[in-house]
């Protein structure tokens, strides 16, 4: 038996690719809850039944629909262009998913909307939603939900979809098995630390601020390995001059260092001041 809802859906799309804007962060996918889990898997039940490819979790879009829904709850509304007055598109973006990237949106606040089968019927309830939970051009998902109490409306879910897997990217049944070990090959001789692709070849400093070269992969994935190890900036030299990235900032911030890097591709073997 269903429970009556009083609540509210909102759907959007973006077909139309935008500007390459660099990552802020990635999400601990570890974090998502038992619900949001299930409205997952509840959507990939519908896209299976239908022949579609099941959905799988983006740390990115995760990322952004987490501070979507938190931004809807402070806010006690429900829209799609958020605090900053960004659009879907824009907003996505800015986390560091991929320019080229279909982008779609769901969300719908509730008052007694805790479930994730309940999240996901009043989006198959409603055209517009249902169409971009079965639509045929996204294979990556990020979602969250965020309950506050005293607000009119008290919970607050966000759906992003997206056409473009990322780095970190599983599926719902990996994330319940938990993190896989795995054997780390020994470093020895003159091997630089961290041979693999999206790390550096020195170590960060503990404090203060370091020299270290790129082991090639994108711009996003420089970023977000940046963050993991602890860096607030990155700095390159261009003719003569610094180039500063600040990890977490707006895309405008960080667009001069982003031009030096087409298709947001950072070459192997290039150097990096980090501070920390």
């Amino acid at each position: 038996m269903r429970r009556t809802l009083t609540s509210l859906i909102l759907s959007a799309a973006a077909l139309v690719p935008f500007l390459l804007s660099p990552t802020t962060a990635s999400a601990d996918l570890g974090g998502l809850d038992e619900q949001e889990l299930a409205a997952i898997e509840e959507i990939n039940e519908v896209r299976a039944a239908l022949g579609l490819q099941t959905l799988q979790l983006s740390p990115i879009l995760t990322d952004a629909a987490e501070w979507m829904a938190q931004d809807l709850a402070n806010r006690d509304t429900i829209d799609h262009t958020d605090s900053l007055g960004r659009s879907m598109g824009e907003r996505v973006s800015s986390f560091g998913y991929p320019s080229t990237a279909i982008k779609r949106e769901n969300l719908v606040v509730g008052t007694n909307l805790d479930l994730g089968s309940e999240a996901v019927q009043q989006w198959q309830d409603s055209p517009g939603h249902k169409a971009n939970n079965e639509a045929s051009d996204v294979i990556v998902a990020g979602i969250a939900r965020v309950h506050a109490p005293g607000t009119q409306w008290g919970w607050f879910w966000v759906l992003n979809l997206g056409s473009q897997a990322d780095s970190g990217t599983t599926s719902v049944a990996d994330l319940q098995q938990g993190p896989q070990q795995t054997q780390q090959p020994p470093i020895s001789g003159d091997a630089p630390i961290g041979t693999a692709p999206g790390t550096f070849t020195i170590d960060f400093p503990s404090s203060g601020v370091g020299l270290t070269a790129w082991n090639g992969g994108t711009l996003a994935e420089m970023a977000e390995g940046a963050r993991q190890g602890g860096a607030k900036a990155m700095f390159i030299t261009v003719n003569g001059r610094w180039l500063g990235y600040n990890i977490g900032a707006q895309a405008f911030v960080n667009a001069n260092f982003a031009a030096q890097f087409s298709g947001g591709n950072v070459p192997e073997g290039t150097v990096i001041l980090v501070v920390m």
